[in-house]
């Protein structure tokens, strides 16, 4: 990584030091915008990290049909069935003051209803300055409508290989382009492209995630990422002196967290790890990487 900046420095800063004057909200506020009849699993999964990560409030904001499920799943959650025929925008926007970051995509679906829905939410959020995490149906969205989020630094894309081929398209590049340049085409947007590296770019900064993870990899990991992301980028807007380049930062932290947790869950459960194991595995592998005097990363 080029330049003088220090992950584990900016960590320092980020990461909230916990004391008996803290009240709830102090640790930060996320809301995830997915969830429908097919796939109730993605939120919960994204929504709960940002808890076990040490976020104090998590929101759900999805289908009407969805909700009861949800609800279900965790009593910790707040969730809300925003996405339905007479939905009213200030249903989901009023709650944006009070939340440091938003998570667009998980289990979303892909019905242009529900898409334009999520648009014109993210149209608001985006005019507001919100910190945006877009994954999965997020993803498919914004490469419909890439214009949205160009020159807003205040998002992260979490794109796996399809997504972000399909995101190099959108902005005329050729899908084997690096991170830096998509991140630079952009304008600034946080690239995190997942992979057995993940790379993660701003368009000034490109950082290499080395920790090495299992082989087995599981459906709702990228769920699990993007919460984690949430709960981390939440904590850098409450934190002292906001930094242009905490997204990336975060980014960094996020990707040792989940591929170390991979490998945690692998070793106790091995080929029939699911996405459970990994939830189960963070406050353990959080407490191992952060909470030691040295953090334990390895990026380049």
């Amino acid at each position: 990584m080029g330049g003088q900046l220090s992950v584990e420095t900016q960590l320092k800063r980020i990461i909230p030091k916990l004391d008996y004057a803290q009240h709830k909200g102090s640790c930060g506020k996320v809301a995830i915008l997915g969830g429908s009849v097919e796939y109730t699993g993605a939120p919960y999964f994204s929504a709960m990290t940002a808890l076990r990560v040490g976020c104090d409030i998590s929101h759900v904001f999805c289908h009407e049909e969805a909700a009861t499920a949800i609800k279900a799943y965790s009593p910790e959650l707040i969730v809300h069935p925003f996405f339905k025929q007479d939905y009213n925008l200030e249903d989901c926007i009023k709650w944006a003051d009070t939340i440091q970051c938003f998570v667009v995509g998980p289990g979303l679906g892909r019905d242009q209803y529900i898409l334009d829905i999520a648009k014109a939410v993210c149209g608001v959020l985006l005019s507001k300055g919100k910190r945006i995490v877009f994954d999965a149906d997020g993803l498919f969205m914004i490469t419909k409508n890439i214009e949205m989020i160009k020159n807003k630094k205040n998002v992260i894309l979490t794109p796996n290989v399809a997504e972000y081929g399909r995101l190099c398209e959108a902005v005329g590049l050729p899908v084997y382009a690096d991170v830096y340049r998509l991140a630079k085409e952009l304008g600034g947007v946080t690239i995190f492209q997942k992979g057995r590296v993940d790379v993660i770019s701003n368009g000034t900064y490109t950082v290499q995630c080395k920790h090495s993870g299992s082989p087995r990899r599981c459906g709702g990991q990228g769920d699990l990422l993007s919460g984690a992301l949430a709960a981390f980028i939440a904590w850098s807007v409450l934190a002292p002196n906001t930094d242009e380049n905490d997204l990336l930062v975060s980014g960094v932290a996020v990707s040792a967290l989940i591929k170390e947790c991979n490998a945690a869950a692998f070793k106790q459960k091995g080929r029939g790890m699911i996405a459970t194991d990994m939830l189960d595995n963070i406050s353990f592998v959080f407490n191992q990487i952060f909470e030691e005097p040295n953090m334990k990363l390895n990026y380049s």
